[in-house]
């Protein structure tokens, strides 16, 4: 007889989850970390050049 519903695997699910999330979002800040680091840097080297 059981009394109450296993929330071992909904536990688990919802580890599993947090963790994609994470990744997800830590991947996405460095991607887009370094594309702004790439932006800033064009524009300084742009503004470095002497004007002809």
């Amino acid at each position: 007889m059981q009394d109450r519903p296993r929330s071992t695997s909904k536990t688990g699910l919802i580890i599993v989850l947090a963790c994609v999330a994470a990744v997800v979002l830590l991947v996405g800040g460095y991607q887009f970390g370094k594309s702004l680091a790439k932006a800033d840097n064009a524009q300084q080297a742009a503004a470095a050049q002497p004007a002809r």
